[in-house]
């Protein structure tokens, strides 16, 4: 996304039985820009056409620009019909900074552009497994609640015919505190392989990650204080392993059939 736009002759539609023209020079920057978020909540394609252009800005970046991980920023139209990045101009420069964060790169920017402050989020791009995905982290807000403490909660409990909160008895794990997906990651992989469905009420199904098929499967928490399981398929393979209630992470070692007699060491992450 090197910040080179598509230039093309004065552009036009006909929406509503009304032709309506773009600006000279007519820039498409779509292809060599990413974007970092759209200021304005105009609708496209749909209602009164405001013109060729609708009135939200669409704020993009580029990897261009003098100095070390360097990055441009630009103000961009947006088309009306057929939503496009149109005509951007440049509001400012910084650069980017990538640090790993759990199995994950993340990237982010500096010394964004005054324009941004009217998101409240800054965008991040995460490369997980291979695969670079839009992410977001919001913007440090402050937000005025009132809460009850345990006196009140339990005051308030009581009057609604509820057990009350004893803070001395300790958390008790059953097999249902493991609910979630888990994906599962053979040891030195970067992508899970397969994924455990666990309901709340134990039922348990797979799916291959890479076929995306979904296949029959038993999980069983054999112990919910330890987190340990065991666990079978329908394919003849077993694993067991610990699970952490806590971390949501665990491992194990998957037991392949005796087609394919190999055991492989895993990690396992609950989203």
């Amino acid at each position: 996304m090197t910040g080179t736009p598509c230039v093309y002759g004065k552009g036009s539609f006909v929406y509503d039985n009304v032709t309506y023209i773009s600006d000279v020079p007519n820039e498409s920057w779509g292809n060599s820009t990413v974007s970092i978020g759209t200021i304005g909540t105009a609708l496209t394609g749909s209602g009164p056409a405001p013109g060729y252009y609708t009135t939200n800005t669409r704020l993009r970046v580029a990897f261009k620009g003098p100095g070390e991980n360097a990055v441009t920023y630009y103000a961009c139209r947006e088309r009306f019909v057929s939503p496009s990045t149109r005509n951007c101009k440049v509001i400012g420069a910084g650069s980017y900074t990538i640090t790993t964060l759990g199995d994950a790169r993340v990237m982010t920017l500096n010394s964004l552009p005054v324009q941004t402050a009217a998101l409240d989020y800054n965008r991040v791009f995460v490369e997980r497994g291979g695969h670079v995905y839009y992410g977001y982290q919001f913007k440090p807000a402050v937000y005025n609640s009132a809460r009850l403490n345990i006196i009140g909660t339990n005051a308030l409990l009581t009057q609604l015919g509820i057990a009350i909160e004893d803070l001395s008895v300790p958390l008790a794990l059953t097999a249902a505190s493991y609910q979630g997906n888990w994906d599962l990651l053979p040891m030195n992989s970067v992508a899970p392989t397969r994924t455990v469905f666990i309901s709340p009420t134990g039922a348990t199904s797979c799916q291959n990650r890479t076929t995306m098929a979904f296949y029959t499967c038993t999980l069983t928490v054999t112990d919910p204080a330890t987190g340990a399981f065991t666990y079978s398929d329908s394919f003849g393979n077993t694993a067991s392993g610990v699970a952490s209630f806590i971390n949501g992470t665990g491992t194990g070692t998957y037991h392949a059939s005796a087609a394919t007699p190999t055991d492989v060491t895993f990690t396992a992450y609950r989203r």
